[in-house]
């Protein structure tokens, strides 16, 4: 079993992927990846050296599952395609809360199982009842995270 960097996500994260058996992969190959946030998509960057994850700043752990397959090439331009609906919808409903918060970027993992929300605020923000009312309307797993700050 070998190792990989991989960069994954919308905020373009590192981790340290396991495959699967004796998969080898090339820089720039797109992958299918399971990382603690879900099944997502990825592109390995290089062989996971020890020198390589030494430079890295706590690297995420996971596993490649498999090369991407034009089907999944389909499925990731699906979900890219409803991410604005999604942000503009999330908008909305955060701007009917009254909080103090700008939306950056709505990301929807691979797997469908999880929207993660990502916004820019300078203070604490209480979102608990943000979070219940984006889960009813979109019907599932709302991550918000904090960034910027």
């Amino acid at each position: 079993m070998s190792k990989y960097i991989t960069r994954y996500g919308s905020m373009r994260l590192l981790g340290v992927l396991a495959t699967r058996g004796e998969d080898a992969y090339a820089r720039g190959d797109k992958v299918v990846v399971r990382t603690n946030r879900g099944l997502e998509t990825g592109e390995v960057l290089c062989l996971a050296t020890e020198n390589a994850i030494k430079q890295m700043n706590k690297p995420s752990n996971g596993q490649i599952i498999r090369p991407m397959s034009a089907d999944d090439d389909q499925e990731l331009n699906r979900l890219k395609s409803q991410q604005q609906d999604y942000f503009q919808r999330s908008q909305k409903i955060v701007e009917r809360h009254g909080l103090d918060m700008e939306l950056a970027e709505v990301e929807k993992l691979f797997g469908g199982e999880r929207l993660i929300i990502y916004f820019i605020s300078e203070d604490r923000v209480d979102f608990r009842e943000l979070v219940k009312e984006l889960a009813a309307e979109f019907q599932m797993r709302i991550e918000m995270r904090q960034i910027g700050v």
